[in-house]
């Protein structure tokens, strides 16, 4: 027999509050908007910091992505809350990268030991920041967005790997076995 070895974990609203609140402090800001646009587009950490302006359309509330894991074309339609942070930039600064280290001032090339460090001050244990993309899948499932359009939304080929990534709820297990 195979063991599957697959990490369930998504964020909870609990910890989602404690980890913006850390986030909103001043030096951890362009981290800050990496995890608004992973919350919100289910794109992997990579795509994430290779993202520029030029891929982000506002007007048509797109961003494309060209060049991935998957060797895929993707789409992403930009959300209002993506699209509040990104209009809070000055069209004068949209070029480039869209995260820039604050320190260099280049394409911010790596967030781990950030992404440690905000997670240890919020008080989240045994989360990647991969986990994000999970805790995508989880709330859209949570609010009973059809398992096909959760696929797409994680950019899956296969629904078989999107059940890997849609946990369900302790409630709403509770909630099914009440109905017996």
């Amino acid at each position: 027999f195979s063991v599957k070895n697959y990490v369930v974990r998504s964020l909870s609203p609990q910890e989602e509050k404690r980890l913006m609140e850390v986030l909103s402090l001043p030096q951890y800001a362009y981290l800050k908007g990496i995890v608004i646009v992973a919350l919100n587009t289910a794109l992997r950490r990579q795509n994430i910091l290779d993202l520029t302006w030029e891929q982000i359309d506002l007007e048509g509330r797109v961003i494309e992505i060209t060049e991935n894991k998957s060797n895929k074309h993707i789409l992403k339609p930009i959300n209002d809350t993506l699209y509040d942070y990104f209009t809070a930039t000055p069209p004068e600064k949209r070029r480039g990268y869209v995260f820039i280290n604050y320190y260099t001032g280049k394409k911010c090339k790596e967030i781990k030991r950030a992404w440690r460090t905000v997670k240890e001050k919020a008080g989240i244990k045994n989360f990647r920041f991969h986990d994000l993309k999970h805790t995508v899948g989880t709330r859209l499932a949570l609010n009973n967005v059809p398992i096909s359009v959760i696929k797409e939304v994680l950019d899956h080929s296969d629904v078989s790997t999107t059940m890997r990534y849609v946990h369900t709820a302790d409630e709403q297990i509770l909630s099914a076995m009440n109905v017996l």
